[in-house]
C-alpha cells in the first residue's frame, strides 16, 4: 500500500510558471525550485483493486458473571490490556457469604452430632475390633504353630526316605561288591591253579635240562681229554725228530698240544657249571609257592561267600522301611491336627468379624454421615456462587467497551465488558461479489493502516460466506463479502477499528510504486519523472504498468516497470513547474512506504 502523500510547499517562481513545456532546458540563472521527493524501493507487484477495512480481532467475547448480582467493583477501563485469568470485576457476595456461614454452622451440628453417636457405640466398636484383633492372631497362631508341625514331619519323613534310599542303595552297592569280591577270589583260585600247572611244567623240564646238561658235559670232557692226551703224544714226538726248537712240526705239535689243552679246560669249566645249575631248585621254590597260592586263593572264594550271603540277607533296608512308615504316620497325624486347629481358629475370626461389622454399621452413625455430606455439599455451593463472584477474563487483550458501573444489577443473560484478542492480529476488509471469486486462502496482501502511516504484509486467512448487503446503497448498489488477513508481521499500536486499505500483491514480481500524479506526459504506456541528482533534477522516461490502488483515499498509484531503480530521489510535489536541468531544493522528504 502507498503512503498518503502530505501536502508540499512546491513553490516555484512565477516567471518560470510561465514557461511552457518540460523537456526544455532549465532556465541559467533562476531560483532552485522546492520539491519534495520519495526515495525508489522496490515492492511486491499489486494485484487486482484496493479494498477498504478495518483492523478486526481475532477473538472477541463479552464478558458475563456466572451468577446475577450487585456490581461491586470494576477494575477495568476501555483501552486497558489484560491478561488471562485476569479479575474484570467483582460483585456484592455479602448474602453469599452469610449462606456460606450458615451452611458451615450445619456442617458443625451435624459433625457434634456424629460425635455423640460415636461415643455410644464406640466402646461396643472397640471391644469388636480387640476380639477381632484376639481371633486373628489365634488364626495365625495356629497357621504358623501347624505349618511348623507339618515342617518338621514332613522333614522327618524326608529324613527317613533319604536313610531308606541310603540302605537300599548301600546293600545293593554291597551284594554287587561281594559278588565282585566272589568273582575276583575265584578268578584268583582259577589263576593259582594255573601257575601250579605252569610251575611243574618247569620244574619238570630243569630237572631234564639238567640230567641232559650233565651227560653231554662229561662226554665232552672225555672227548677233550683223549684229544690232549694224542696232541701230548704227537708232541713229543715232534721233540724228538725235531732239530731245532723252531722246527716247523715242532712248532705245529705245540700248537695243537695247547689248543686240545684249552679245549680240555674248557669243558671241565662247563662240566663244574652243570654240575652248579640251580634251575631245578628255583622251580621247585616256584612250585611251592603256586601251592600256596592255590590255597590263599580257596580261602578268599570261602570269604567272599560269607560277605555275599550278608549282603543279600538286606536287614538294613527292612529297618529303613519300618521308619519310613512310622514317619509318614506322623505326618499324616500334624497335617489332621494343623487343619482342625485353623479350621477352629478361622471360624472364631469370622464370628469376631461379623461382631465387628454389625458395631460398625450402625445405622445412627449412617444418618449422621449423611447429614454431614449433605451441610458440606450445600457449604460447596454456596462457596462455588462466591468465587463466581469475581469476574474474569478468559483470554487476554485490550478491554474494549465497559457496558455497566459499581452498584448495577448484572447477570448471566448479557455481557458488560468486551474483551478483544489482538494476538494474532488481522484486518477485515470488504470485497464485492464481482471479485470475490479470485480472492483465494492464502493469497499475499498488503495491509495500509492510516493511522500509523505503515504498510504489513498479510495472509488472507478466511472468507465469510454470508454476503453483506448492509452498506449495498452506499456502495453503488454493489454488496460485499468480508474476508479476513492475518497480519505477519508484529504491529505495535494496532488498534481494532483503525481503518485499513488492503490489496493483493504478487510477490514474484518486484516494482517501483510512484503516485499516479508524480508522472507526466503518460502516453502509450510510458511517462516521464522527474528524479534530483546532486541537486539537479533530470527528466527520465518510465515504463508504467496498469494503474492501481483506484480507491485509495490517498490517490492511486503507477507501478513503474522500468526507468527508476532503488534509491532514485522521485519528485512526488513540485514535479508541474520543474524543467529538465533545474537546480532543486529537497524539503520534507516523504519515506517511501509501499509494499
Amino acid at each position: 500500500m502507498k503512503a498518503k502523500w502530505t501536502a508540499g510547499l512546491a513553490v516555484g517562481a512565477l516567471f518560470l510558471g510561465l514557461v511552457s513545456g518540460c523537456g526544455a532546458a532549465g532556465t541559467a540563472g533562476a531560483l532552485p525550485e522546492k520539491v519534495s521527493v520519495e526515495a525508489a524501493q522496490q515492492v511486491a507487484m499489486p494485484v487486482g483493486d484496493t479494498f477498504l477495512g478495518v483492523v478486526t480481532p481475532f477473538v472477541q467475547t463479552s464478558i458475563a458473571p456466572a451468577i446475577s448480582g450487585i456490581l461491586q467493583t470494576v477494575n477495568v477501563r476501555p483501552g486497558d490490556k489484560i491478561t488471562a485469568g485476569q479479575v474484570l470485576a467483582t460483585l456484592n457476595t455479602d448474602q453469599l457469604q452469610a449462606q456460606a456461614n450458615q451452611a458451615a454452622t450445619g456442617v458443625q451440628v451435624a459433625q457434634a452430632q456424629k460425635a455423640a453417636a460415636g461415643e455410644q457405640t464406640g466402646l461396643t466398636v472397640q471391644n469388636a475390633q480387640a476380639a477381632l484383633k484376639t481371633a486373628q492372631a489365634g488364626l495365625n497362631s495356629a497357621q504358623t504353630q501347624g505349618q511348623n508341625q507339618v515342617g518338621a514331619a514332613q522333614k522327618a519323613l524326608a529324613a527317613a526316605e533319604a536313610n531308606l534310599s541310603k540302605a537300599q542303595t548301600g546293600t545293593q552297592n554291597g551284594v554287587t561288591q561281594a559278588q565282585d569280591g566272589l568273582a575276583q577270589a575265584q578268578d584268583g583260585v582259577n589263576q593259582a591253579q594255573s601257575a601250579v600247572t605252569a610251575a611243574q611244567a618247569q620244574l619238570t623240564a630243569a630237572q631234564s635240562r639238567t640230567a641232559s646238561d650233565l651227560q653231554i658235559a662229561q662226554e665232552n670232557v672225555t672227548k677233550a681229554q683223549d684229544a690232549m692226551n694224542t696232541a701230548q703224544t704227537a708232541l713229543q714226538h715232534a721233540q724228538q725228530v725235531a732239530h731245532s726248537s723252531t722246527d716247523p712240526g715242532l712248532l705245529a705239535a705245540q700248537a695243537a698240544y695247547d689248543q686240545a689243552s684249552i679245549g680240555y679246560q674248557q669243558t671241565l669249566g662247563a662240566l663244574q657249571a652243570a654240575q652248579s645249575d640251580k634251575s631245578v631248585s628255583v622251580a621247585q621254590a616256584a612250585y611251592d609257592q603256586a601251592q600256596s597260592a592255590v590255597q590263599a586263593a580257596q580261602s578268599r572264594v570261602q570269604t567272599a561267600q560269607s560277605a555275599l550271603q550278608a549282603a543279600q540277607s538286606g536287614k538294613d533296608v527292612q529297618v529303613a522301611q519300618a521308619a519310613v512308615n512310622q514317619a509318614q504316620q506322623g505326618l499324616d497325624a500334624a497335617q489332621a491336627g494343623a487343619a482342625s486347629a485353623v479350621k477352629s481358629a478361622g471360624a472364631q475370626v469370622g464370628q469376631a468379624q461379623t461382631a465387628y461389622q454389625t458395631a460398625l454399621n450402625n445405622p445412627a452413625l449412617q444418618v449422621n454421615d449423611a447429614q454431614i455430606q449433605a451441610a458440606q455439599a450445600s457449604l460447596q455451593t454456596v462457596q462455588t456462587n462466591i468465587d463466581k463472584g469475581q469476574i474474569k477474563s478468559p483470554i487476554g487483550g485490550y478491554v474494549q467497551a465497559v457496558n455497566a458501573q459499581v452498584g448495577q444489577a448484572v447477570g448471566p443473560q448479557g455481557g458488560f465488558i468486551v474483551i478483544s484478542s489482538m494476538n494474532p492480529l488481522q484486518a477485515t476488509v470488504d470485497v464485492p461479489e464481482g471479485q470475490i471469486s479470485r480472492i483465494k486462502v492464502g493469497a499475499e496482501m498488503d495491509i495500509y493502516v492510516s493511522a500509523t502511516g505503515k504498510t504489513y504484509r498479510g495472509t488472507v486467512s478466511a472468507i465469510h460466506p454470508a454476503l453483506d448487503t448492509g452498506n449495498a446503497v452506499l456502495d453503488n448498489g454493489n454488496s460485499n463479502y468480508p474476508v479476513d488477513v492475518l497480519i505477519k508481521q508484529p504491529a505495535a499500536g494496532l488498534l481494532s477499528g483503525m481503518r485499513v486499505e488492503a490489496h493483493g500483491v504478487n510477490p514474484a514480481q518486484k516494482v517501483v510504486l510512484v503516485p499516479a500524479n508524480s508522472v507526466l506526459n503518460i502516453r502509450n504506456g510510458q511517462g516521464d519523472a522527474f528524479v534530483v541528482q546532486n541537486g539537479t533534477a533530470r527528466r527520465v522516461t518510465v515504463k508504467l504498468g496498469q494503474l492501481t490502488n483506484l480507491q485509495s483515499v490517498g490517490g492511486a498509484d503507477y507501478p513503474v516497470m522500468s526507468g527508476l531503480k532503488d534509491g532514485d530521489q522521485v519528485v512526488v510535489q513540485g514535479q508541474n513547474h520543474l524543467l529538465n536541468g533545474d537546480k532543486v531544493v529537497i524539503t520534507t522528504p516523504v519515506a517511501a512506504s509501499h509494499g
